[in-house]
């Protein structure tokens, strides 16, 4: 029950810190958002709570194939661009 309680507190202080969005998953498929300034990282949804993610080392979140790959292989965007 304690266990429950925290998780819920941590995922409602995880969603309220993010300025990230989550759409909605059509058929249980997961949804992946590029990070706004960090070409190597990422948000995987979890319903509505954004869970930063890191792609190995090296490689940069491509967010038309939901994958890591060489950043010569990606066009990364982020909002200082």
């Amino acid at each position: 029950m304690k266990f429950l309680i925290l998780f819920s507190l941590f995922s409602i202080f995880l969603n309220a810190s993010s300025k990230v969005e989550c759409p909605i998953a059509e058929e249980g498929l997961a949804i992946f958002v590029p990070h706004q300034n960090d070409c190597t990282k990422f948000y995987m949804c979890q319903g509505d709570i954004p869970i930063l993610m890191s792609c190995p080392d090296g490689l940069y979140f491509n967010d038309k194939k939901n994958i890591c790959n060489f950043p010569s292989a990606v066009q990364c965007k982020t909002e200082t661009d």
